[in-house]
């Protein structure tokens, strides 16, 4: 188990971990789910990632191989940004807050030593014996030629710089104890400013709600052309959030908003060269993948930009932690739009409205458009389950 891991880590002299908000029954986790509910239903959700103190990686990927293009059966797709000055240091504030949370415990107090008998010493040996192997040495080698490495080294990296503001939830938000200044959503309507020409929203999990798609119904009537990209229903890790998320499509499609959902399956020939050689002599099969989902969260309004872990869903905006960062970049919120031009139809499905105000899907082709009357890959019986679901007063929790 990873917290086995975890506990093995954490043995080395230059290594701590500690535990988020975790389970207190380690082994029956369903008594906590009985007991406390209402606080095992909130996750620290925050993604960053911080070098001396001078550094940061912020966006909404996780480290797992699925969000790196090294797992041959499931990949995310998902968007970071990489600070420099002043934004770190609230980064890192950010960070310690967490750290020196009431709610974080050091590994040790948490997972027994005597449940999980892995140490450091054995761990180090079966990472060595890891890297020995052929796919390791194959993605290592492929990297090793990567230029980006030696430019980063060279200092020739080309920052654009900007005025950046961080936003998070403040740790409190896990015990619902977190003032109103304090939430990242409501740090996220006071920055933001309201947009006149250009809306462009990715992400993975997209629940409006009824003040949502009112927004950006509002817009896409006063002329902004507002687009929408998430998951298809195959493409979503969570099908549950599909149920929800197909209330309001009519509704945003009527008011003028454009939506696309991310196709399931990427294709092989839209690799770009590295990654295509990647999945050669690494053995890593990208056209064999069972699934490919939308991970990313930004959104570019007209010359603003903001990149996080958010994602534009309830759970985000009331339950889950969250830190992410708005940008007044117009260059970036540029090409984000730019590449939105380029790639929607690409790598998604239109949905539009026929006359008798039945959604119906498009998927661009070389050989032309494919029309979709029923919502792609969803059986009969998955349909009804979705239907059913989105009757249940469950979307808070989503």
């Amino acid at each position: 188990k990873m917290e086995g891991v975890l506990l093995a880590l954490s043995q080395h002299k230059n290594i701590e971990v500690k535990l988020f908000n975790p389970y207190r029954f380690r082994k029956y986790r369903a008594m906590d789910m009985i007991l406390d509910l209402k606080r095992i239903n909130r996750r620290m959700h925050n993604k960053s990632f911080i070098a001396d103190n001078q550094v940061a990686l912020i966006g909404g990927r996780n480290m797992t191989n699925q969000y790196y293009n090294v797992s041959d059966s499931y990949q995310f797709s998902d968007v970071d940004v990489m600070l420099v000055g002043a934004a770190v240091d609230d980064i890192v504030n950010s960070f310690d807050d967490y750290w020196n949370h009431e709610y974080a415990y050091s590994v040790q107090s948490i997972v027994s030593a005597q449940q999980h008998r892995l140490r450091y010493e054995s761990l180090k040996q079966q990472l060595d014996a890891h890297y020995q192997q052929a796919t390791v040495q194959n993605f290592l080698d492929l990297t090793s030629r990567s230029h980006a490495f030696d430019k980063w080294l060279d200092s020739n990296i080309k920052f654009d710089w900007v005025k950046a503001e961080v936003v998070k939830d403040s740790p409190d938000k896990i015990r619902s104890k977190a003032k109103k200044e304090e939430h990242l959503n409501f740090q996220l309507i006071n920055h933001l400013e309201k947009p006149e020409s250009n809306v462009d929203l990715i992400s993975a999990y997209f629940i409006p709600e009824k003040q949502g798609a009112k927004i950006l119904s509002t817009l896409a009537k006063e002329g902004v052309e507002v687009r929408v990209l998430t998951n298809s229903f195959k493409a979503n890790d969570v099908a549950v959030v599909h149920a929800f998320y197909g209330k309001y499509r009519k509704e945003l499609l009527k008011n003028g908003v454009q939506l696309y959902e991310f196709l399931p399956t990427p294709d092989k020939r839209d690799l770009n060269k590295n990654t295509d050689e990647l999945a050669t002599k690494a053995k890593v099969n990208m056209k064999g993948l069972s699934r490919s989902s939308l991970h990313t969260k930004l959104m570019a309004l007209d010359e603003q930009v903001f990149i996080g872990s958010f994602n534009f869903d309830p759970r985000s905006a009331y339950l889950n932690t969250e830190i992410g960062v708005i940008l007044d970049s117009p260059s970036l919120a540029k090409t984000i739009h730019h590449t939105m031009d380029e790639n929607l139809n690409k790598y998604a499905y239109k949905l539009k409205l026929d006359p008798d105000n039945h959604i119906y899907w498009q998927q661009e082709t070389p050989k032309g458009p494919i029309i979709y009357k029923k919502e792609p890959e969803m059986k009969w019986w998955q349909k009804a389950g979705m239907k059913l679901l989105s009757w249940l007063p469950l979307e808070g929790f989503m």
